[in-house]
This record gives C-alpha cells, structure tokens and sequence, in this order.
C-alpha cells in the first residue's frame, strides 16, 4: 500500500512516466531472451573492463601499466556517453546505405515500451554499446605506451562515429552490405576487421619503435595477460551467444561453438610452440585462444561444432606462421661465442662447449648439456621466463660457472647493447 501510493505520489509530480508500469506486460516482450542479452551486456563489458585492460598490461612494460588501465576505462566511459548521444542513431537509424540519420540521438524516442524484437530497444541498444565500447579498445594495443592521452580520446570519438558506426550501419542496420546478404554474425567485419584496420594504420603513422628490431621489450607479466586472456574467454559466450539477441538454441550453439574453436586453437598453438620451441609458453597458449575467438565470432551463429573444431584449426595458422619468422629473425650466432637474441641480453657460449649446433637445435633446446652464461642473475631470469627456448636450465650466470672467473674472457664479452 505505501508503495502504490509513492508511485502514484511520484506519477503525480511527472517524475515516473505512465508508461512505466504496463511496459511489464508489453507486446512481443520475451521474459527468457530480455534475461539472457542483460546478462550478455554485462559479459561484453566484462571484456574490457577487466579483460582487455589486464590482457593489454601484461603485454608492456611495468612502468606502463597504469596507463594502459587509464585509456581502456576512460574510453569506456567516452563511447558510453559517445553513443547515447549520436553513435546508436548513426548505426540503427535510418534506411540509407551507407549511413544512419540522427533521428534517435540521445536515444530519442526511446521509452520503456519501445521494443526491438522480443526485448526492449533499450537493453538492445546498451548490448550494442558494449561492442562500441571494446571495439576502439581493441586498438590501444597498437600504439600502446607511444600515444598521447588525449589524442587517444580525440582519436577514439572521431573513430567512432566516421568509421565504426557507419561499418556497423553498413551491416548490422540495414545498410549496404545487408543489401548484399553479408552474414556477420557477432563482429567479424564490425568489430575484428574495423580494428585491425585502424591499428594497421596507427602502426604505420606512429612508426617503429627506436632500436627495433635490434631491441625489443619483452612482456613484463605473461600472469597478467593470462588473467586478462581468461576473462576475455568468458565475456566472449556474451560477445557470440548474446548476438543471437535470444536465449534460444543458436545462442546455445553459438556459445558452444565459441568455446569449442577457442580450446582447439589453445591446444594447436601450444603443440606447434612445444615442437618448434621445444616447450610451450603462456603467452602463447593464450595467444592462440585469441586467434580461435577471433576467427569463430563472425561465423558462430551459422555453423555446428565441426564448424567450430576446422574454424579453431585453421584460425591459428597465418598467426603462428609471421611468430615463427619472427622468432627466426631475432636469433643471430655471432663469431665472438655469443648468441644474441634481439631484445634480450646476449649470452656468452661455455668457452668450453662445442659451438656445432644450429638455429632449430637452439630453439628446441637440443644443446647437448652445453650452458649460456648471462652477465647477472637479472639478465638470466629474463631470458629464462621470455625466451623459453633457451631458458631453464640452460642459462646460467657467469658466478654460477665454477670454471668461469670475472676475468674469464667469455663472460667478459657479455655485455648490454
């Protein structure tokens, strides 16, 4: 009784919209799908803040850190704020083909009744600004530790709402490519090719680091961007199964299927890691579970669980395969006894060992007994828990080596550079 007589008291003062109260019993509202896509909603943001955010901090260096949480949670706060105001009109308004209008900005016409399908329009549009959200983010990790914070926030606005919105109208709200009968079903072309783009082209504006690639700086907490790797995973059954904007049996499916390539690529990038390398990594593993994720989102509501184990299979290929050039490049045995590995301290060849032994031998850790002398116990951790392939046991430091004094000319020609 108290109850009924605040609402009406409030209803009374215009603060409580009539509207409010029969939207419960609204048409075509369904009870289960509205359930499922708020659950969703907050598994999408989930992935960025912490996700992203953590997955991101693993990957650069320590004093680092507090500035990459800074940009993912401030942009977003930015897109939220970004969307309401213009970035869903620009999307979901409108029958044009290449863009939206502005006929919804600030979520204009908008009420507790409005519905898109069979759950309210403005759950519909708060999931679709979970995607706003993480998509601009995704990008941070291209010019991440090199960019000014307020040009990544004048970067990340103009983003959105010229290239993010209208690709997102193209597909998603009846644009162009709709017209063409493109299937992307949770952000294939929306979400993944969009930031690739812009991080390609971030890449190039902002140039190469100094010194690359003779220096490179390894990641200073593979714990992290494991943590961050796992929430991902899990906000990912939101990003996949959420976009079938139902709690029916292809939300189900395309959870399914999601998990399914994700473990698939795991286990195919360790194996491949394990034979190259001669041991798996964790930055690896969860390096492969990203390319599965990546590569199942924009199928995942059209195909089965084979689907899902050839798409997981395949995923991972054209990724391992620049890795491994890559980790080919940064190898270098030099004349004076030392392995130098870009980025890394150099590590000096036990005087005493047979230096008859080639790249693959090294990465595998085929190096017959034979130990790599570091400068100091810090240069040594690093290349231990970094560069697996010739860590463990094999990287000692000059101190360690009973044979080996300060005035041993092989720990001597270890030196920084």
């Amino acid at each position: 009784m108290f109850i009924r007589f605040v609402l009406r008291g409030l209803m009374a003062l215009g603060l409580v919209g009539m509207s409010a109260l029969p939207a419960l019993a609204a048409d075509g509202l369904d009870t289960g799908d509205t359930a499922w896509i708020l659950s969703a909603t907050a598994l999408v943001l989930f992935m960025t803040l912490p996700g992203l955010a953590l997955f991101y901090a693993g990957l650069v260096q320590s004093k680092n850190i507090i500035s990459v949480l800074m940009h993912h949670f401030a942009i977003a706060c930015l897109m939220s704020v970004l969307w309401v105001v213009a970035g869903y009109s620009l999307a979901f308004s409108g029958d044009g083909a290449w863009f939206g209008n502005l006929d919804n900005m600030f979520l204009g016409g908008i009420g507790v009744d409005s519905m898109s399908g069979t759950i309210p329009e403005s759950l519909f549009a708060a999931f679709q600004m979970t995607f706003a959200i993480i998509t601009p983010a995704l990008v941070i990790g291209a010019y991440v530790e090199r960019m000014k914070f307020a040009a990544v926030l004048i970067f990340s606005v103009l983003w959105l709402l010229f290239v993010y919105a209208p690709v997102t109208h193209w597909v998603w709200g009846g644009g162009i490519m709709a017209g063409w009968g493109v299937m992307d079903f949770a952000g294939g072309i929306v979400v993944h090719a969009t930031a690739g783009t812009a991080a390609l082209v971030c890449a190039v504006m902002v140039g190469k680091r100094r010194h690359f690639p003779q220096s490179q700086i390894p990641p200073h907490s593979p714990a992290l961007t494991m943590i961050g790797a796992s929430m991902l995973w899990v906000g990912w059954f939101g990003f996949n199964g959420g976009s079938a904007l139902g709690a029916g049996g292809g939300a189900g499916m395309a959870l399914l299927v999601t998990h399914i390539a994700a473990a698939t690529a795991s286990l195919v990038w360790m194996g491949i890691e394990w034979m190259r390398f001669g041991r798996p990594s964790l930055v690896g593993i969860v390096t492969g579970m990203v390319a599965g994720l990546a590569t199942v989102t924009p199928a995942s509501g059209f195909i089965g669980v084979p689907g899902g184990l050839i798409l997981g299979l395949a995923g991972h290929l054209p990724h391992s395969y620049d890795h491994e050039q890559a980790e080919r490049d940064l190898v270098k045995i030099s004349a004076d006894r030392q392995i130098r590995v870009d980025g890394l301290p150099p590590l000096a060849f036990d005087p005493e060992a047979d230096l008859l032994f080639d790249y693959d031998q090294i990465l595998r850790g085929h190096t017959n007994g034979m130990k790599l002398i570091a400068l100091d116990e810090h240069d040594a951790e690093i290349c231990r828990e970094i560069y697996y392939s010739i860590g463990g046991g094999f990287v000692v430091t000059a101190d360690e080596m009973d044979h080996v004094g300060e005035d041993d000319e092989a720990a001597q020609a270890v030196v920084p550079y």
